[in-house]
């Protein structure tokens, strides 16, 4: 306990894993590939520590959730991930305490501005098919030009796909989950994930400024990450490295995440909620609407303009008239250069706070 492990994790193609161990006079080389909690198929006996029953059934030893007292008020807390928690911030005192195994100690109290969630902790959503539970909540903050851009994120937890998170941002949504760095090629103004184009939209620091639940890391309050953000709305791609060098070992961390634009209403039907908030403005991976469907609706009333406009000449056997035609179709053509001049504005709008704007000179 207390000595230094010098390590070094890789990703490769197909979910390749492998790990450079330093522990022993000669380094090791570990090499394997990740696999899913579905794919690695704990149900044999014997691996679910039952005597009969297969993982996720009765002979499952998984605890689920438990109450406890924080050692600090004494005030109750429940730790919905106990066996994988290891900081849990207090919502009665805002106390930030360490988690062992459920077992919790004091560390210090958090004096910063409370914030209260949209979607209050212990609550379970379905997003994309899964079954999810909110068990922790935080803000972050980017500073820039000497004002601060903050935003929220909740921690969710499901037994099948494991951690994602929800973060709100300006009134708008996005579903994040974790990608293999590897799958990602960047360079300074764009990256690719799977065939996939992002451009660049920011670059910062992000500074942890409130928790409250229950976290799998170590967080603290004040703790910064270096972010690189890309997009190719309704997708966000952002990297966030963390650490720095020490005086003899470097601690560092890359994490790569891939964000989707959810609507409100998609949020309130999964949790069951009424956030009682509405986008305002234009969010950075809100998708505008589709020109395709807007010019099928307005190809369909110019080919019936003139479909009627030919029936009644040749039914009536005389010309309609002409000028009523001529103008008709110049409002009809109004349609698609509104629509062009708005959705222009539209990506104007959404690249505003961005210092790689296409559109700096507008």
């Amino acid at each position: 306990a207390g000595m230094p492990h010098r390590f070094v994790d890789l990703h490769g193609d197909d979910r390749a894993f492998a790990t450079l161990d330093y522990s022993q006079p000669e380094p090791k080389v570990f090499v394997g590939h990740e696999l899913t909690l579905k794919e690695l198929d704990l149900s044999d006996t014997g691996w679910s520590g039952g005597a009969t029953g297969g993982f996720g059934q009765e002979g499952e030893n998984r605890v689920t959730a438990i109450t406890v007292n924080c050692p600090h008020c004494a005030g109750a807390l429940q730790l919905y991930a106990p066996d994988e928690t290891q900081r849990v911030s207090c919502p009665n005192c805002a106390s930030l305490l360490d988690c062992d195994n459920g077992k919790l100690e004091y560390l210090r109290t958090l004096h910063t501005k409370r914030k209260h969630p949209l979607i209050p902790l212990g609550s379970i959503g379905t997003l994309n098919g899964v079954e999810y539970t909110v068990i922790g909540f935080m803000e972050r903050v980017a500073r820039y030009q000497g004002l601060d851009f903050p935003w929220t994120e909740y921690l969710l937890k499901s037994k099948q796909s494991g951690y994602r998170w929800l973060v709100h941002n300006n009134r708008h949504w996005s579903f994040v989950e974790p990608v293999s760095a590897h799958d990602v090629v960047s360079s300074h103004h764009s990256a690719k994930y799977k065939n996939e184009d992002f451009r660049i939209y920011d670059r910062g620091t992000a500074t942890v400024r409130f928790v409250l639940g229950e976290f799998y890391w170590k967080v603290q309050v004040g703790d910064e990450v270096h972010t690189t953000d890309y997009i190719a709305p309704p997708r966000m791609l952002s990297c966030e490295r963390s650490g720095a060098p020490t005086s003899t070992l470097s601690s560092q961390e890359l994490n790569v995440s891939l964000g989707t634009y959810l609507t409100p209403e998609q949020i309130e039907e999964a949790f069951g909620i009424k956030t009682g908030t509405r986008p305002w403005g234009v969010g950075v991976i809100q998708p505008a609407l589709r020109a395709g469907d807007i010019m099928k609706l307005w190809v369909i009333f110019l080919i019936t303009l003139v479909l009627s406009y030919t029936l009644f000449s040749w039914t009536l056997k005389q010309g309609v008239d002409t000028s009523f035609f001529i103008m008709s179709l110049v409002l009809v053509s109004v349609i698609p250069v509104a629509f062009s001049c708005y959705r222009h504005q539209f990506e104007v709008s959404r690249w505003k706070d961005s210092d790689f704007s296409p559109y700096h000179d507008e």
